[in-house]
């Protein structure tokens, strides 16, 4: 299949279950058929900037994208036409990510600082946070409430912060040294999920801050983290190309490593909704899709 020029950060499947979107920092998302393997429409593009991050709003209706120029997108689903336009960091936009109404969006930038967007008014809620963090700032999320967000790095560091005066609660969260690459939060919103250059996938307790699973497996870093829709389930890509299922409460490997084929780091993994396939994007410029229920490919890689 003719696919993306440049690697790809992001992949996400839209509502209905037939169709997965990606982006690229070649400057465009797409959107395929998960049966045909082919592009629907023509590429979604907004200028040139590469794409780093997309996110899904929680009623499926609208996309969230960062990008190298900082700025913050909002694309129309039915049209692919971007209909809001957020400027305001002044590096690459790591991260995006919806508040659970989908009225707020937060942003990660390379510029150290975090930004929440009101979705309508489109303005900055808040004046920027600025993180703190002693290397670069991979991502963050919110966290339930509404009143807090949560910020990683790769300082090796999870720091949670109040959005209203932008002031870090506590202390960092740390276990061991390792750099922090990503973080998702359980469905319930009471645990945290993190992958790490030790090559490990760490539990954290939302209310304590510590550690309560510790999953090793790998050699190499832990790019990114999702979990199942049910909680029950914890997936994991990896620089050597990989992907891992994990069992979140009894920390034992369902599945894996898949061997995804990808020729380089995997960047992005995300489940279908009715929790059958994952699509993992990859630096390799190419997006691949498994059946977890067989562990095997579907179609050739897009």
């Amino acid at each position: 299949f003719e696919g993306h020029t440049n690697p790809v950060f992001g992949a996400l499947h839209l509502p209905g279950g037939q169709r997965i979107m990606t982006s690229s920092t070649d400057g465009s998302l797409r959107v395929w058929n998960l049966k045909s393997g082919k592009q629907i429409g023509n590429d979604w593009r907004d200028g040139e900037s590469g794409v780093r991050t997309i996110a899904l709003s929680p009623d499926g209706k609208k996309v969230v994208s960062g990008s190298e120029d900082g700025g913050v997108r909002l694309w129309d689903i039915d049209t692919g036409k971007v209909i809001a336009k957020w400027m305001g960091h002044t590096e690459e936009v790591r991260s995006v990510c919806w508040s659970r109404d989908g009225q707020r969006i937060l942003s990660v930038s390379q510029d150290g600082t975090a930004r929440q967007w009101d979705v309508e008014k489109g303005a900055t809620i808040l004046a920027p946070i600025k993180t703190g963090h002693e290397a670069v700032v991979y991502g963050a999320i919110h966290l339930p409430g509404g009143r807090r967000m949560m910020t990683y790095s790769e300082d090796g560091s999870l720091r949670v912060w109040n959005v209203k005066s932008g002031k870090q609660i506590g202390d960092d969260w740390r276990d061991g040294e390792s750099r922090v690459y990503a973080i998702a939060l359980s469905p319930d919103g009471k645990k945290v999920a993190s992958g790490g250059e030790d090559g490990g996938v760490r539990l954290w307790d939302i209310d304590t801050g510590k550690v309560i699973a510790k999953w090793m497996g790998r050699t190499k870093t832990v790019r990114t983290v999702c979990w199942s829709r049910d909680g029950q389930r914890v997936l994991s890509g990896s620089y050597d190309g990989t992907v891992r299922e994990w069992d979140a409460e009894k920390g034992e490997t369902i599945l894996g490593p898949i061997k995804t084929g990808h020729q380089h780091v995997v960047l992005s993994i995300a489940i279908s909704p009715n929790g059958r396939i994952l699509a993992s994007a990859s630096w390799d410029r190419t997006v691949r899709l498994w059946n977890l229920e067989d562990n095997q490919p579907i179609s050739s890689p897009l």
